[in-house]
């Protein structure tokens, strides 16, 4: 995780024309990466099915804020087939933070290709601004997705409007700024060989060098 983000803000530090010179069309074409990757959103996928929920345990911090737990089954639709189990912790402290943490336990279709056990997804919001006119808009966010088998993403917000998004699967790994409205591609390495860290290495070295 430290080196997507250091990669980021290298990239960010060195400035807005590295990102153009290495991306400079925004990045809604094919890509093999992004296609790669089975989860189109921020979140684990599916309908989380109410009537499953067990576990259930409810702290107070006091002034600090609240954490929550509990263990429930998810269903590929709404009152569709169950797929898989989750672990859930969620904490909050008004105006400062809210954090979401789930982890799946169990399979429950075996036809299913993903998510995999192990499988965990974080979602965190902090300095919440809160008025008539704002209500619930976090200054910073970061989601970050890990499955075991197919790779990871992590996107980050340091501001509203900013986010940089990284994502690590099997087709190869990509970096991708977007910026008030505008995407460019930070650095894309597609894999020749997936299984060939060599490989992987070479393209990182040919593409770094080209810059200079």
């Amino acid at each position: 995780m430290w080196v997507h983000h250091v990669a980021a803000l290298l990239g960010i530090a060195v400035g807005t024309g590295l990102g153009v010179a290495i991306g400079s069309s925004p990045a809604a074409v094919a890509d093999p990466i992004v296609d790669d990757w089975p989860y189109g959103g921020t979140t684990l996928p599916g309908v989380a099915d109410g009537s499953s929920v067990t576990n259930v345990e409810n702290y107070s911090l006091g002034p600090l804020g609240n954490i929550s737990t509990e263990d429930y089954d998810v269903d590929q639709s709404a009152g569709g087939a169950p797929w898989y189990s989750v672990s859930d912790v969620s904490s909050d402290s008004q105006y400062l933070f809210q954090n979401d943490y789930d982890q799946v336990t169990g399979v429950l279709d075996d036809a299913a290709t993903y998510p995999s056990v192990g499988t965990m997804a974080d979602s965190f919001q902090g300095l919440i601004l809160s008025s008539p006119a704002i209500q619930g808009v976090p200054l910073i966010q970061n989601y970050y997705l890990d499955d075991p088998k197919l790779g990871l993403e992590d996107g980050f917000s340091p501001l509203p409007g900013v986010e940089n998004l990284y994502l690590s699967d099997s087709a190869g790994i990509e970096d991708i700024l977007n910026a008030y409205g505008q995407s460019y591609i930070l650095f894309d390495l597609p894999f020749t060989d997936a299984s060939s860290g060599a490989s992987y290495l070479s393209q990182l070295m040919t593409e770094f060098t080209a810059l200079f």
